[in-house]
């Protein structure tokens, strides 16, 4: 035996079909928008926080902390410019312009000097993880060599057809 429901119950349930897509469609957008507001807070780079995280990286692993150098910050800058005009991820862009050349270029006499790039991430977190996950640059980040640092980036640029952020890390020691 079939019950027939009254025509009022088949509108009913219609509504209540149309008021649940209408509910789903919304909630939707109010994640898509939440995930767009926490990805324009983090889209500033600081380099203040990722000095601050390399060093407490550095002394939990038993290394002094590195002391900012306005000479390394200049080197990285000009590191990151030259990687954008020329267009150019690497850390040498030819065998004449070398990351000691841009670190000499900027006054800082070294002894002994390294580079770590970072290019697509923005969250300080994230890129001291990366950089900590590749043997090169994690052994930068710890080695007892270096005395200084300098950063620099540039975010929210077009690179290489996509917009992104590329940061910069020079290390050193200077000459005695």
């Amino acid at each position: 035996m079939r019950v027939r429901l009254p025509p009022e119950t088949h509108s009913m349930k219609k509504i209540y079909i149309a008021i649940s897509i209408g509910a789903l469609i919304c909630l939707s957008a109010a994640i898509l928008l939440y995930k767009q507001k926490m990805n324009e807070a983090h889209q500033e780079f600081s380099s203040d926080e990722l000095y601050e995280l390399i060093n407490t990286y550095r002394k939990e692993n038993g290394r002094e902390i590195l002391r900012i150098s306005s000479e390394l910050e200049k080197s990285a800058s000009e590191k990151v410019t030259d990687m954008i005009q020329k267009n150019y991820w690497d850390h040498n862009e030819s065998i004449d312009n070398t990351v000691w050349k841009f670190i000499k270029d900027a006054g800082f006499d070294f002894s002994y000097a390294g580079e770590n790039l970072a290019k697509d991430m923005t969250m300080e977190k994230d890129i001291l993880e990366a950089w900590k996950l590749s043997e090169k640059h994690n052994k930068n980040l710890l080695d007892n060599s270096f005395t200084d640092m300098g950063l620099a980036s540039q975010c929210n640029i077009q690179f290489q057809g996509k917009k992104t952020c590329l940061i910069v890390l020079h290390l050193g020691k200077k000459k005695q």
